[in-house]
């Protein structure tokens, strides 16, 4: 079968990336950009070897990522995740992120169409009503605290996408 998830390097140094996170609409620019980090590290590998090398190099790198994630005080525009509107708003019978979040949109008088974009960040945690857990891209300037084991998560996901070709690490 024909890989739909994979990068690679061109002599001339520039990158082929198809199918990884920082590919997708969805995915949130800090861990866009993380992934993208890692990408070009790697690209500096001319051989097996070198990429093994680097090993060490990428893990400090992942390190640093989950450390700034984790520490808080992110700019809310750095996690924001931007979903196409499948349908419209009435229509979502489950509580998305997309239908809560187009729903903060409508309330306020911003109507949206399927198709549109929705973008959102996720609120810390699971505490209060679900409607709270979706800060619409519109009202983030106030965003004070994120959900950041979700957004662990993903940069987890991208991060692992990354180290997978380089084997588990050596303990």
């Amino acid at each position: 079968p024909v890989a739909t998830r994979y990068f690679g390097v061109f002599a001339d140094g520039s990158l082929k990336v198809r199918g990884l996170m920082c590919r997708r609409r969805d995915t949130p620019p800090f861990v866009r950009r993380a992934q993208e980090a890692m990408l070009q590290k790697l690209a500096e590998a001319a051989s097996a070897a070198d990429l093994m090398a680097l090993r060490p190099q990428m893990e400090e790198m992942a390190a640093g990522f989950r450390q700034r994630l984790g520490e808080g005080g992110m700019d809310p525009q750095d996690l924001v995740i931007t979903r196409m509107l499948s349908q419209k708003v009435e229509d979502y019978r489950v509580d998305t992120p997309t239908a809560l979040a187009a729903r903060q949109l409508q309330a306020v008088g911003i109507q949206i169409q399927p198709g549109e974009k929705v973008r959102y960040v996720h609120r810390e945690g699971k505490r209060g009503p679900k409607e709270c857990r979706i800060q619409a891209a519109p009202f983030i300037e106030t965003l004070d605290e994120y959900d950041t084991r979700l957004y662990l998560e993903l940069l987890e996901r991208a991060i692992a996408e990354v180290l997978l070709p380089l084997g588990e690490p050596a303990h």
